[in-house]
C-alpha cells in the first residue's frame, strides 16, 4: 500500500493545477474577449467569451456576457446587411444576413423581413402586387370591418 500512496497525491496535485490553469485561461480569454467589446470587434468577442465559457462551463457571469455579444455581433452584421443592400450588393448583404441568423436565431426574423422588403421592392409583377392585394382585401373586409359593425349595436345593448 506504500507506493500507492504517492501515486494518488501526485494525482491531485495533477488535478488542482489543471483546474487552476483551465480557469486561468477562462479568465484570460474573458479580459481578451472584453478588450475586444471596447474595439467594437463583436467576432472576436464572440470567439474569445466561448472559449471562456469552455474552460469554466459553470461561470453564469460568461455566459451572459457571450449571450450578450453574440446579440450584439448579430445587429452588427444585420446593419452591415442593411448597408449592402442599400448598395443593391445582394451577395455580401445574404452573407451578412446568414452571418447574423447565425449568431442571435432570434434575430433570423428581422433577416427574413429584409429580405422579403428588398423582394418587394425589386424583381415582383405587378399582377403579384395586384392578387396580393385583392385577396389581402377581400379576406380583411370579410373578417374585419363588417363583422365588427353588425356586432357593435349588439354589444351596446347588451351593456
Amino acid at each position: 500500500g506504500m507506493t500507492r500512496a504517492p501515486r494518488r497525491t501526485l494525482l491531485a496535485v495533477a488535478i488542482v493545477a489543471f483546474v487552476a490553469t483551465s480557469g486561468c485561461a477562462a479568465h484570460w480569454a474573458y479580459r481578451q474577449a472584453e478588450d475586444a467589446v471596447t474595439r467594437g470587434e463583436w467576432d472576436l468577442a464572440v470567439a474569445r467569451y466561448t472559449r471562456a465559457v469552455e474552460k469554466d462551463k459553470k461561470n453564469i457571469g460568461y455566459r451572459i456576457a457571450l449571450e450578450n455579444a453574440r446579440i450584439q455581433a448579430s445587429r452588427f452584421h444585420y446593419d452591415e446587411a442593411r448597408k449592402h443592400l442599400a448598395e443593391a450588393n445582394l451577395e455580401k448583404a445574404a452573407e451578412e444576413l446568414e452571418i447574423a441568423s447565425n449568431y442571435d436565431p432570434a434575430n433570423r426574423s428581422a433577416a427574413d423581413d429584409l429580405v422579403l422588403h428588398h423582394g418587394h421592392m425589386r424583381g415582383r409583377s405587378a399582377e403579384a402586387e395586384a392578387t396580393d392585394l385583392e385577396g389581402g382585401s377581400g379576406q380583411f373586409s370579410k373578417s374585419w370591418p363588417g363583422g365588427f359593425v353588425h356586432e357593435a349595436p349588439a354589444l351596446a345593448n347588451s351593456l
